[in-house]
């Protein structure tokens, strides 16, 4: 079981993590995450990040987990898709300053799809806030089915509980200009295609992006407040998922505002945006997707940070219901 695995991976994690000296760090990073639409993970859409790069020289890391209910029933001429499962996702991230305006990085997920047990959870919690909770009563809860077909020939159809490697992100940044109050630099990235397609892993394809970021001190130091704004480009190599809608390139923002409560407390809101990965009348995998992102981070030690977040689709469909992330994030050393 993928909880199984998080326990065992949690310790190791943090400790190769964990340096013997620590150095100041930024407590307004964006949450380092993106759409968990199963049918979109799969490919290389980066996570929101920051202007800021790591100092030549030095590491920083984290280890970031999220868990995602997802639920959509929907067709339309010759198209049908039926979505319901839940997914955890543990990914450990590095970054290195290999000079004083160039950073590399590395991503490694680890993926698990299951039947999961929160339905009831995410029912209770859309009637609380007056959330649209879509057919979700009409359906036995807890269930694992990602299905699509089309011209009823079934393209998609997982069922069964898998976890595994997921597809290998490695990044490099360059520093366009940087001030004490505003940052500005343009981030590339690489998506190799180490995940297995059949359990949705992965899309068994090359991705690459590039984007440019902003990092904004200068109009908002007087309230504490810090802005990150992001725009950039996915290309798509030749996928297993969907293969014959799926779309060459998709385009991708975030935008970050974070509110410093007090030195060891910082309140942030997030919003994540892409246009669609597939050609299609279906709502969740061929609408543009809107996700908003509330929560937080605490200094829990020095240069060791606690990320806390709760997602929904703005978009409805497009993303998951929700998605908790929790990130342990360790500042350069």
């Amino acid at each position: 079981m993928m909880i199984t695995t998080l326990k065992m991976l949690l310790p190791a994690a943090l400790l190769t993590l964990m340096p013997n000296v620590v150095y100041a760090s930024d407590m307004n990073e964006p949450f380092r995450s993106a759409n968990r639409n199963p049918f979109v993970q799969v490919y290389g859409l980066p996570a929101a990040q920051s202007a800021t790069l790591t100092q030549k020289g030095k590491w920083n890391g984290a280890l970031n987990l999220e868990a995602s209910n997802n639920f959509a029933v929907t067709e339309s001429g010759n198209e049908a898709l039926f979505m319901d499962g839940e997914m955890y996702r543990a990914a450990l991230n590095w970054r290195y300053g290999v000079a004083e305006s160039i950073e590399l990085g590395m991503t490694v997920p680890f993926i698990s799809h299951q039947s999961g047990g929160t339905d009831s959870f995410i029912e209770d919690w859309h009637s609380a806030f007056g959330f649209p909770g879509g057919d979700r009563v009409n359906y036995p809860r807890d269930q694992l089915l990602y299905h699509y077909q089309k011209n009823d020939q079934v393209i998609v159809n997982t069922q069964d509980n898998a976890e595994g490697l997921g597809d290998v992100h490695l990044s490099a940044a360059w520093a366009l200009s940087r001030t004490d109050m505003r940052d500005w630099a343009v981030r590339a990235g690489i998506k190799l295609g180490t995940g297995d397609a059949k359990q949705l892993h992965g899309s068994e394809a090359n991705d690459s992006y590039v984007s440019l970021h902003m990092t904004d001190r200068h109009g908002l130091k007087n309230s504490h407040l810090v802005f990150h704004a992001s725009v950039g480009s996915l290309w798509l190599g030749d996928g297993e998922i969907i293969s014959q809608q799926q779309k060459d390139w998709v385009g991708f923002g975030s935008t970050t505002l974070s509110w410093a409560y007090s030195e060891t407390l910082t309140f942030k809101g997030q919003l994540d945006m892409h246009t669609a990965f597939y050609d299609s009348a279906l709502t969740p995998i061929g609408d543009n997707s809107i996700q908003l992102l509330l929560g937080g981070t605490i200094k829990i030690a020095k240069q060791v940070f606690l990320d806390l977040s709760i997602s929904e689709d703005v978009s409805v469909e497009t993303a998951p219901d929700i998605v908790f992330q929790v990130g342990f994030r360790v500042g350069e050393w």
